[in-house]
């Protein structure tokens, strides 16, 4: 996701690796975060994200059932804080 507020996250110790998928020309930041315990997580911030337009990201776990109950519903979680990312970052690289 290049030089951002997010990419002090994303060198967590049960991070393995980060693919950048961003794309410069649609203001489109795209990450998707593997884990070392062979997990995922989608993140993306831009104008056709849930939230982007507001700043906010978009998140999309390997499994839609590591997301919160009162966050479920969907395998899309929108409109979130870079603390709320850091959250989930945090929660399925120790599971």
């Amino acid at each position: 996701m290049g030089k951002s507020e997010l990419s002090t996250l994303l060198c967590a110790d049960h991070i393995e690796s980060v693919d950048d998928k961003s794309d410069h020309k649609s203001q489109m930041q795209r990450a998707r975060v593997h884990f070392k315990n062979g997990h995922s997580l989608s993140i993306i911030r831009g104008r056709d994200s849930y939230g982007g337009e507001s700043g906010l990201f978009e998140i999309m776990p390997s499994d839609e059932g590591f997301l919160d109950e009162c966050d479920s519903g969907d395998q899309v979680l929108g409109y979130l804080t870079l603390e709320r990312v850091s959250y989930y970052i945090d929660k399925i690289g120790r599971m």
